[in-house]
């Protein structure tokens, strides 16, 4: 009977330590087996991981005001968000620089004007129009991913995230056209309109000149005898 008992204390002394047992302070359940890891803090405190056992012996903490509300962007997630944008900005700028740079060739240049103008002008025009939906259309595809992210760190309900994705949504086209330099995009897809409509209408420049000297040259006709009979 006694080995018996002395058998049960002696697992209970080795038994892990259980979720309640915690010397964190403000945390609601710590780790099975390690009682100064917190795995889940009280309401209105958030976890942070400190990687340090020294800090008062735990290796994190539940710290209050660190981003409590989910349902608002920090300063840094914000920033991350606009660099998404900043990047299908920079991309529709690039392709749209392309268009402006041929369809300035031919209007602006006098270059290529025996190509027939009005299919590239067409097709430039499109290119020039998709790409100025690029910046809202990335903001669309990043607000899933920066919401995902600010709720990996923070934990966020379902009413959480709906508050992020109303107010991410209400924003994005003022700040895909403002923060994220999608006006640039426009800018440059305006330009490639106008030398597309100049392509397929030109009424001044080297393109006009080029057009009218088609029109004024006399026509060769085939098979005409050059020179009087003798």
């Amino acid at each position: 009977m006694m080995r018996l008992q002395s058998c049960v204390l002696l697992l209970l002394a080795l038994a892990p330590l259980s979720a309640a047992d915690c010397n964190v302070y403000r945390c609601k359940t710590c780790e099975v087996g390690n009682a100064n890891r917190c795995s889940v803090c009280h309401d209105s405190f958030t976890l942070v991981d400190r990687d340090d056992p020294h800090h008062f012996g735990h290796w994190n903490s539940c710290e209050y005001g660190i981003h409590t509300n989910c349902g608002v962007l920090t300063t840094d997630e914000e920033e991350a968000y606009y660099a998404k944008i900043l990047v299908g900005s920079i991309v529709g700028a690039v392709i749209c620089l392309a268009t402006v740079i041929v369809a300035s060739l031919p209007v602006c240049c006098g270059k290529f004007t025996t190509l027939p103008l009005i299919p590239v002008s067409v097709v430039c025009m499109v290119i020039a129009g998709i790409c100025m939906a690029i910046p809202l259309l990335t903001g669309k595809v990043a607000m899933d991913g920066v919401i995902e992210d600010a709720c990996a760190k923070c934990g966020c309900t379902e009413a959480d995230k709906n508050d992020l994705k109303e107010g991410l949504s209400a924003l994005g086209v003022a700040v895909a056209y403002t923060f994220g330099c999608g006006f640039v995009v426009v800018i440059l897809g305006a330009v490639t309109m106008c030398l597309g409509c100049c392509m397929c209408c030109p009424c001044c420049g080297p393109l006009k000149t080029a057009k009218d000297d088609a029109a004024a040259a006399p026509p060769t006709v085939t098979g005409q005898v050059v020179g009087t009979q003798a």
